[in-house]
Order: structure tokens, then C-alpha cells, then sequence
């Protein structure tokens, strides 16, 4: 099975104008990597599972069956070198089972690309906006790997995620997909709500909301994220980004 691997960014605590050392806001869960990172993993990746074939009557005529596209595998390093022409800077991390990868980042730092060695692919935005907003800026990341990426496939994910978009939750709310509260200072809590998945032509896609709140002590006057900037914040603080994680063909992974 694939794992999906998050990191985080770094939380700044001040007290009385001092800024302490950086404490990382999640230490036990999902990725944001940056210059700072504390890198950690979150859930494996599961394909849902493929229906039964039921046995037709001998007497009834079998349809013609449907081809299955399979597309040429892409190396994950031509994605890279796509998001490096069309202006993303990146940022490099490993995380603690040993996965290299990147963070790249183009003019929001909120919304971000990232990429690891074992061929997986995430781009998040914020879920704060309509569908069509989410849908404009998420086309910014698609319209990069859309210069790789097999033409079908990007057909398939493009449908697949206006489906999933424009029937998204504003929220999220209820019993999580999956969820994991660090226990660090700043009370980490990283959850993912409304997991969709679909396969087909050798890449598996999963999108998802991950809800993330941290939680500034009350010794502090006031905390701020490295590398957020712009926001400070007492109390809690959290976001909802708007996912999708790519997983190329074993093939495109480590090319």
C-alpha cells in the first residue's frame, strides 16, 4: 500500500515582545514541507475495492467488453522540472521513514504542491472560498502537470474533481475519515473529512478535506506560523484544505 506523508509548518510562540524557539506544529501526522519542516506520516493509501464479477446466464449474449486506458507512466522528476518552469520555488525535506521530497510553492504559500521520491503528488487550496473560486485557483496546480501528465488521465482527474468539488461540504464536521492529535505544545490536530477515491490507467487519485488546528498556549501573548505570513493568533487557529493526492504507476516513481 502507498502512504501519504505530511509535514507542517513551523509555529513561532512570543511572550512579552521574545520569540522562543520553533516548535512544530504537528509531530504524529500529515504535509506542508518548507525550509523548517518537522516531517511526519499520516494514513496509507487503500484503492477501494474492486467489485465482484457476477456470472452471466450462458444463454445471455456478452456485451463487447470496454477497453481500459492504461497510460505511459510519467517520471516523477519531469513534474518536477515542470514545476520549477512555471515559477515554483521548492523546498526540500525528508520525512521519518526515510521518503524525500519537496514543497514547492508559486505565489500562495497556503497553496501548495508537494512531491515525493515514491511518486506520490499532493495540491491543496483553501476550502474557504465557493466551488468556482476553489476550481480556479486548484486549476493553477492542474494546469502545470497538465504539460506531463497523459492527456486522458488529465481529462479523468478534471471530471472527476469538478464532481467532487461542486458536491464538497462548505464544512467539515462529524466522525473524520482519519484523525491525530500530536499531544505537542501547540495541541496539533490533523483530520481528514469527505475521502473520494477513483484509479484508472495506472494512476490512483484520492481527494479529501484535511482539517488542521493548532492551539497557542496561553503563556504566550500571541503565536504566528513561520511560514504563513502575516498571521498571528491566540487561542486557536486552524484551516481546511482542499486536497488532491495523486499516486503516479510505480513506474514514474523514483525516475
Amino acid at each position: 500500500m502507498k502512504r501519504v506523508i505530511f509535514v507542517a509548518p513551523a509555529i513561532l510562540f512570543a511572550a512579552c515582545g521574545q520569540v522562543v524557539p520553533e516548535v512544530a506544529v504537528a509531530t504524529t501526522s500529515p504535509p506542508p514541507a518548507t525550509s523548517t519542516p518537522t516531517v511526519t506520516s499520516a494514513p496509507t493509501h487503500t484503492p477501494e475495492p474492486r467489485p465482484t464479477d457476477t456470472p452471466r446466464p450462458t444463454d445471455t449474449p456478452q456485451p463487447t467488453p470496454t477497453a481500459v486506458p492504461t497510460w505511459e507512466p510519467v517520471a516523477l522528476g519531469d513534474i518536477e522540472t515542470a514545476l520549477k518552469e512555471a515559477g515554483y520555488r521548492r523546498f526540500p525535506f525528508t520525512n521519518e521513514d526515510g521518503v524525500s521530497g519537496f514543497s514547492w510553492n508559486n505565489s500562495n504559500p497556503y497553496e501548495r504542491v508537494t512531491t515525493w521520491d515514491d511518486g506520490t503528488i499532493k495540491m491543496e487550496v483553501l476550502h474557504n472560498d465557493a466551488p468556482v473560486d476553489r476550481a480556479e485557483r486548484m486549476e493553477r496546480h492542474l494546469a502545470v502537470l497538465e504539460t506531463v501528465l497523459p492527456a486522458g488521465f488529465m481529462t479523468e482527474l478534471r471530471r472527476e474533481h469538478t464532481a467532487y468539488n461542486t458536491s464538497a461540504p462548505t464544512s467539515v464536521t462529524g466522525e473524520p475519515d482519519w484523525i491525530s492529535a500530536s499531544g505537542d505544545e501547540s495541541q496539533t490536530v490533523w483530520a481528514e473529512y469527505n475521502g473520494s477515491e477513483f484509479g484508472k490507467g495506472g494512476y490512483d487519485v484520492r481527494f479529501s478535506l484535511w482539517w488542521w488546528q493548532s492551539t497557542c498556549p496561553p503563556q504566550y501573548d500571541s503565536c504566528y506560523y513561520s511560514d504563513f505570513p502575516g498571521l498571528d493568533f491566540s487561542g486557536d487557529s486552524s484551516f481546511v484544505f482542499h486536497t488532491i493526492l495523486i499516486w503516479l504507476p510505480d513506474e514514474g516513481a523514483g525516475s
